[in-house]
C-alpha cells in the first residue's frame, strides 16, 4: 500500500514528460525545399534557431534519405515556395549537403541521428522510447507529409503538413494520412 502514492507519482511524471515532449515536437519539425537552385528554405514554427546550428532533412520519397543541413540565416519574410504556410512560421536559409538532390524534405531539429534502414528513415525524435517514421503521399493538388510514432498508417500520426503544388497530381494518400 505504501508504494501506491509513489507509483501514482511515477505515472503522473511519465505522462507529464510525454506531454512536454509532444508540445515541443512542432518546434522541432518543419518543411525544407530548395529555392531556384540558389539555396534551401526551412519553414518551421521556431524563432530560436541560430546560424551554424545543424539539422537533418529527411527526404520522404522512397527510398528515403537523410541529408545534413546548417542554418545560414533567419529570413525576414517567407523564403519557402510552399503556398499553404501556417501562421507563426519562421523561415531560415539553410545549406544542405548536395541540395540539388532534394525536391522537398522534412527538417528535424535537435535529434541525435536519423537512421535509414531498408530505405526507411526512423528515429526517436520525441524521446519517448518509440521510433518515429516519416511518410509522404499525394492528394489532388499537393502532398501530405507526416511523422508517425510506430509504422506509418498503423501507428499514431504525431505531425502533419500539407504542401500545395498548384497542379493536379495522382492521389495515393490513405484517409488516415490527412484525417487525424
Amino acid at each position: 500500500m505504501n508504494n501506491i502514492p509513489f507509483f501514482l507519482c511515477l505515472c503522473f511524471f511519465a505522462l507529464a514528460v510525454e506531454a512536454f515532449a509532444q508540445t515541443k515536437l512542432p518546434t522541432r519539425l518543419g518543411t525544407a525545399n530548395p529555392i531556384d537552385g540558389r539555396f534551401a528554405c526551412l519553414a518551421i514554427p521556431n524563432t530560436k534557431l541560430k546560424p551554424g546550428e545543424k539539422i537533418q532533412v529527411v527526404l520522404p520519397d522512397r527510398p528515403q534519405k537523410v541529408k545534413t543541413a546548417v542554418i545560414e540565416s533567419k529570413e525576414v519574410k517567407s523564403c519557402s515556395s510552399e503556398m499553404d504556410i501556417a501562421s507563426r512560421i519562421s523561415f531560415y536559409r539553410i545549406k544542405i549537403s548536395n541540395d540539388r538532390d532534394i525536391n522537398y524534405g522534412i527538417g528535424v531539429i535537435g535529434v541525435r541521428r536519423i537512421k535509414v534502414k531498408n530505405g526507411v528513415a526512423r528515429s526517436d525524435i520525441n524521446n519517448d522510447g518509440k521510433l518515429e517514421y516519416f511518410r509522404s503521399c499525394t492528394s489532388r493538388e499537393g502532398f501530405h507529409s507526416t511523422v508517425w510514432t510506430g509504422k506509418p498508417l498503423k501507428g499514431k500520426c504525431i505531425w502533419h503538413t500539407y504542401y500545395y503544388l498548384g497542379y493536379d497530381t495522382e492521389p495515393d494518400c490513405k484517409k488516415k494520412e490527412y484525417q487525424y
